[in-house]
């Protein structure tokens, strides 16, 4: 039995998307554009002095320390910032929620990507509570600060044999840090051992309690 003109076409694309290929290809031309705009950010736009970019949990939350940060801010007593919150798409109605709540001055909440990468590259003030976007790469100029989201009590990093193939993540976030913002000596120390990072961590750590 002949396929009708329809089937045909339809095994013809299906042969093309996947059995050549196209679909790969596509893709790579995708993430060709997206890194082209991320370099372009990098070298050749200026950073925003009144912009602050936050991630909590890697976008899998907003609670704790980033909240209290952006609570803080949105009061107007530290100047007219656009804050920008990166969240995955499910934490966004969370985010809104509490942005209409607390009348929280969020500019724009991401949930994309490429978009965090990009604005990641723009702005002047980076606070964080865990890891960063995987594309990013700090930029001279930029202002970053990381509070961590609680007192370990559980092996981590170096110390958890699950996690030291991965640990390379959080090891760079930290390391792109100005400032570790941290409520204990016993904290810094369990922080800075677990990744390995306790004779080449570059910046300041602040022992000041948490927000």
């Amino acid at each position: 039995m002949m396929d009708t003109p329809g089937k045909t076409i339809h095994h013809l694309i299906i042969f093309f998307w996947d059995t050549m290929g196209f679909k790969d290809k596509l893709n790579n031309l995708r993430e060709c554009k997206v890194n082209s705009n991320i370099y372009d950010a990098y070298f050749n736009q200026d950073i925003d002095e009144n912009s602050i970019y936050v991630e909590s949990r890697n976008g899998f939350d907003f609670t704790g320390n980033m909240f209290r940060i952006v609570e803080e801010l949105s009061t107007g007593k530290y100047g007219d910032f656009r804050i920008y919150v990166f969240a995955q798409s499910h934490i966004r109605p969370k985010i809104e929620e509490y942005k209409r709540n607390y009348n929280l001055n969020i500019y724009r909440i991401i949930d994309s990507e490429d978009e965090a990468c990009r604005i990641l590259h723009n702005v002047k003030y980076i606070f964080a509570d865990s890891g960063i976007r995987y594309k990013y790469v700090k930029k001279p100029g930029q202002v970053f600060i990381n509070t961590w989201h609680g007192t370990i009590m559980k092996l981590m990093g170096i110390d958890n044999v699950h996690e030291q193939l991965s640990m390379g993540i959080i090891q760079r976030s930290l390391l792109f840090s100005d400032y570790l913002a941290l409520p204990s000596d016993y904290l810094q120390d369990r922080l800075l051992s677990s990744f390995m990072l306790e004779d080449i961590y570059p910046g300041k750590v602040l022992l000041e309690g948490y927000p």
